[in-house]
């Protein structure tokens, strides 16, 4: 059903709440067990004992993206992830002690400079104003924003861009 609810979400990203969709970073170890338990019942697969295993090493086992809801005011896309019945088969007891063991990996980070482009956003609801603000910042690569004058900015921001590497 189209429109929104409150300020917030829209009715479809409701919807996909009580589907059982949440965005990635809503998906605790606890309702991974639970939704891993429920589709393996459902389905009749195995079960074996994710409990061990690292939450993010189990978010990208088990979720997949199943759809994008507008979220806040400013209609943002967000995806919504779902467990996959497809990776729950897929689950060995070969694949469950390996995941168990592995240990935390270190991503390869990299500082670069930028000179970006962003908006600082002022003004009221009815009449927002955006100012669009330039400067050199420190970029680490394996980080998902940059720190400027205006505080952190995510780099995936409607409004913020990489003009060029310094």
């Amino acid at each position: 059903m189209a429109g929104y609810s409150g300020y917030s979400m829209s009715n479809n990203a409701v919807d996909a709440y009580e589907n059982g969709e949440k965005p990635y970073s809503k998906w605790t170890k606890q309702d991974l067990l639970i939704g891993y338990s429920q589709v393996c019942k459902e389905s009749g697969f195995e079960i074996y004992d994710l409990s061990k295993i690292r939450v993010d090493i189990l978010k990208r086992q088990l979720l997949v993206c199943s759809s994008w809801h507008h979220t806040s005011s400013r209609y943002n896309k967000t995806d919504f992830y779902e467990i996959s019945v497809d990776a729950c088969e897929r689950l060995t007891e070969e694949i469950v002690k390996e995941l168990i063991s592995l240990k935390e990996e270190k991503t390869s980070s990299c500082i670069e400079k930028w000179e970006v482009s962003y908006l600082v956003w002022s003004g009221t609801r009815n009449h927002p104003r955006a100012t669009e603000y330039t400067e050199t910042v420190d970029y680490d690569t394996s980080k998902s924003y940059v720190l400027t004058e205006h505080g952190k900015k995510k780099i995936s921001a409607n409004g913020f861009r990489f003009l060029k590497k310094l």
